[in-house]
């Protein structure tokens, strides 16, 4: 098995024993303090017209990468793992072969609904962001594909749940709806497919308040709150709450 970094001028087989030092992680512990690291190299990705993840990935002086979570990735808010020195020193060199400081900052790109990603490179307090979609160097899109593969690879440990700034005892991902007397339930979770809603009760027999869920994962709670208050078909909307929250 063998792992393979980029380089502006060819691949650079790390060998086994990389590859065991960055996915090991039996003896972390998530009280890591990443506030007063310095940061060696970070990307972000945005949104897309579809449900590209959102996330950003940041690697640390320190020996260690952080991964925030923010939409369609299966790790929401903040996790962390050990890279290991020996695994940063190799990271640090393939980025001076890189030579980013040669690059322009934005790539601009008539295709609005690609993804637009942001490489921060971090060197003796310097800092050079890239940002764009297509069009970007080889050597970028090979730094980017680097990521990409560590934010997939397993040993996450997670640190901070996500902070959607929710009322307290808040369950993020179901909302309580009351729809208008002649709205059809069934027919009205459909408009939010891509949102994954679905009907988990009735909460009244005879009034037309439901207990519906929704995936956190492809829209943030206050977001998707947001969204159905302005629908048409809605007469109130509101978070369901925990039962302690409930009974207070």
């Amino acid at each position: 098995m063998k792992e393979y970094l980029w380089t502006s001028r060819r691949w650079y087989c790390l060998g086994v024993i990389s590859v065991i030092a960055l996915s090991s992680c039996t003896s972390l512990r998530s009280g890591v303090n990443l506030d007063k690291a310095d940061k060696v190299l970070e990307m972000s990705k945005g949104p897309c017209f579809g449900s590209c993840p959102i996330f950003t990935i940041t690697i640390y002086d320190n020996g260690w990468a952080a991964y925030n979570g923010k939409l369609y990735t299966d790790k929401l808010g903040l996790h962390v793992k050990k890279v290991g020195r020996s695994r940063l020193e190799e990271i640090k060199r393939e980025l001076r072969l890189a030579n980013l400081w040669q690059y322009q900052n934005i790539y601009r790109s008539s295709l609005p609904d690609l993804q637009s990603v942001t490489i921060n490179y971090y060197e003796n307090g310097r800092t050079k962001s890239i940002t764009g979609k297509e069009g970007r160097p080889v050597s970028v899109q090979k730094i980017e594909a680097f990521l990409d593969k560590m934010a997939k690879t397993t040993g996450w440990i997670e640190k901070e749940k996500p902070d959607y700034n929710l009322p307290a005892g808040a369950v993020p991902n179901e909302l309580i709806v009351k729809l208008k007397g002649n709205v059809n339930a069934e027919a009205f979770v459909l408009k939010y497919m891509k949102q994954n809603m679905q009907i988990v009760k009735r909460l009244s027999p005879t009034g037309d308040y439901w207990l519906f869920s929704f995936d956190e994962k492809k829209i943030r709670p206050d977001e998707m709150l947001s969204f159905v208050r302005r629908d048409r078909e809605v007469l109130s909307v509101e978070f369901n709450k925990t039962v302690e929250m409930r009974d207070r």
